[in-house]
């Protein structure tokens, strides 16, 4: 009894300070000597001086409760009893109009700082909707009333007026105010009655096709429907390109990651090309200017037969049987399996260790890791089989990745495709057993055949409380292949017998982009460009990334020494993605379609395709398209 005669001194006496002085201008101190108490006993009854605020519309919102109940269960007719909440709310608020002048600015200043003060809202919001519901059972209400909506406009325009009257904006009685207000809320202001309808409202087009996310796969998979004559709709909620980045700093333009195309003559890149008549310059990497950095010396790149002749890095006996190992992955003999590693694969086979370290060297390149161990070993065979095959193993795009944006962008434009940029999907409606629209902040958008083209993280998040959510969410706890950039933009190239340095021990390597593209460096300059491969669990090391790159550095100075000197520009990702998925024995490629939606595809490097990388992202890209214009020639 003590304890709340004491909150109750407390209590009554801030309330008597906060409305002579307001609540900002009254302190603890002046409240404790009021109440005649001390600061320990006002602690232990209010955490805070906020919580004065709370307790006191906690004590408001019990009394309202319990009159409104009251008042209400003796009133039958519906409207009345709604008409009746929101009049008796303005009658008790005109009664305590100092308590509510002080309290409200303030807990909607609490709010605002995303403190739980909805006590007063959730009450009247709450009793709003059961009288709704109640009504629309007895079909006082349209049958087609959407319940929360209904209640939440009839609430808004309460607590609008509310804050209009303790405002001083109103000119006469809030309770006549506010009962006009939602007289007119139920009533209309037209004579006339029509149904509401978005279609009255926005305008919706019908497309063909509807690709969601505007990366490399979007962007090939939207040019490539669109030159089939298709109306598609592209939207991205960003800008263009998705990883896949150019940046002009300087007049060095920069690209985010690695923009190496591999195998592009037998690429699926190549048959967009052709498909579609986008231009490209190219420039093809120099396997003789290429080299591995071993710590004492620089030996070749077995990139080629000539490389493979000259290298240090196996003696004589290991290139034959390497070799052997290249012919029968190149014939198809050797093809692996899903559930074995390529470092169980080779151990199985009982490989000689230098073949075993070179396979390993490879493969860390190719897949930019740093356990090439965990790569399946079909997934390894598959990826070579094609890269042996070809006669341009590695190519760069002159004008890096803005260039084949822009050429995409052309195509669909020319061909009549829409781009929409900073137009985020939020919401997909599904029926039965296919997508039929999605939403963005300012609109919905109709297709007959959809190709998301976003992350599995993102896919998971839109597909909520759909038949493919559990599906998406496996996928989505999937960890990407993360590594680290440092360019350099230099004033005066520093010449060098090598294009391409890969430090094997450390596994990073350094490529002159401008010795490929000259088009990225003014006149005379140099940009070089180091990657590492970083494990997921150093992502968050700050000593371990700092380490790296006191290794790129250091790695700078030994193979293109006084760099320091012409530094015109550095630009660090400390954790860029070069794939959205990190091929490992317990991560596999997401399929590009599921049986629970026929008119859904998904494309990206996330997804089953060929090759990795970009190139991962384009054939995906090229499959999905494919179905959706085969499902199109069935259903025409």
């Amino acid at each position: 009894m003590k304890k709340s005669k004491t909150k109750d001194k407390i209590y009554h006496a801030s309330i008597e300070l906060f409305l002579s002085q307001g609540f900002e201008h009254t302190t603890v101190d002046q409240i404790t000597k009021k109440a005649g108490v001390s600061k320990g006993s006002f602690f232990n009854h209010f955490p805070t001086k906020d919580s004065i605020i709370f307790y006191l519309c906690e004590q408001k919102v019990l009394e309202m409760e319990e009159r409104i109940k009251n008042e209400l269960n003796q009133i039958e007719n519906t409207r009345k009893k709604l008409i009746s909440l929101f009049q008796l709310a303005a009658k008790m608020n005109e009664k305590d109009k100092e308590i509510v002048k002080l309290i409200t600015p303030i807990i909607f200043s609490f709010s605002n700082q995303g403190m739980d003060v909805q006590v007063y809202h959730d009450f009247i919001q709450k009793t709003a909707e059961q009288i709704l519901e109640e009504g629309k059972n007895k079909g006082v209400f349209l049958k087609e009333t959407d319940i929360q909506q209904s209640a939440n406009n009839i609430t808004g325009v309460y607590f609008y007026t509310l804050f209009q009257w303790i405002s001083d904006q109103l000119e006469g009685s809030f309770e006549l105010i506010l009962i006009k207000r939602i007289y007119e809320l139920f009533n209309g202001l037209t004579i006339e009655r029509e149904a509401f309808s978005m279609n009255s409202y926005q305008k919706q087009e019908q497309y063909d096709t509807i690709i969601v996310g505007g990366g490399l796969a979007g962007l090939s998979a939207a040019a490539l429907l669109a030159k089939r004559g298709k109306k598609i709709l592209l939207l991205e909620r960003g800008n263009l390109g998705g990883r896949a980045v150019t940046l002009n700093i300087k007049d060095f333009k920069f690209n985010f990651g690695a923009h190496a195309i591999y195998g592009r003559d037998s690429s699926v890149l190549r048959k967009f090309e052709n498909e579609l008549g986008i231009r490209i310059g190219w420039r093809d990497f120099n396997p003789t200017k290429a080299k591995y950095d071993l710590g004492t010396i620089l030996t070749d790149v077995p990139a080629n037969v000539l490389g493979l002749f000259r290298t240090k890095v196996m003696g004589n006996a290991s290139k034959i049987k390497f070799t052997f190992e290249v012919i029968k992955t190149f014939i198809g003999t050797e093809k692996g399996h899903p559930h074995i590693s390529i470092k169980k694969w080779m151990e199985d086979r009982k490989l000689d260790e230098e073949v075993k370290e070179m396979m390993l060297t490879l493969a860390s390149s190719n897949f930019f890791t740093r356990e090439p161990d965990n790569i399946p070993s079909d997934v390894f065979f598959a990826y070579y089989k094609r890269l042996f095959t070809t006669n341009k193993p590695v190519a760069y795009i002159e004008g890096g990745w803005q260039a084949l944006i822009d050429e995409f962008v052309r195509v669909i434009e020319e061909n009549g495709g829409e781009i929409k940029t900073k137009e985020k999907v939020i919401h997909v409606k599904s029926e039965v057993d296919e997508i039929t629209e999605v939403q963005t902040a300012n609109g919905l958008f109709k297709a007959d055949q959809f190709i998301f083209c976003i992350p599995p993280e993102e896919l998971s998040k839109l597909f909520v409380e759909t038949r493919i959510e559990h599906l998406l969410k496996h996928y989505a706890q999937y960890n990407p292949s993360f590594v680290l950039v440092y360019d350099i933009g230099l004033k005066e190239r520093i010449e060098t017998p090598y294009s391409y340095v890969y430090d094997k021990q450390n596994r990073m390597f350094i490529t002159d982009i401008s010795y490929y593209d000259e088009t990225c460096v003014p006149e005379n300059g140099q940009l070089l460009q180091a990657i590492a491969y970083i494990n997921q669990d150093e992502l968050g090391d700050k000593e371990k990334i700092e380490q790296y790159l006191k290794k790129i550095e250091q790695l700078f100075d030994k193979h293109f020494a006084g760099w320091r000197e012409h530094l015109v520009v550095p630009r660090i990702s400390k954790r860029a993605a070069a794939q959205e998925i990190k091929w490992t024995m317990n991560q596999k490629a997401m399929p590009i379609s599921f049986p629970d939606y026929r008119n859904v595809f998904f494309a990206g490097d996330w997804c089953q395709g060929k090759g990795q990388l970009s190139e991962l992202s384009f054939s995906s890209a090229y499959e999905a398209s494919k179905l959706v214009l085969q499902k199109e020639l069935v259903l025409s």
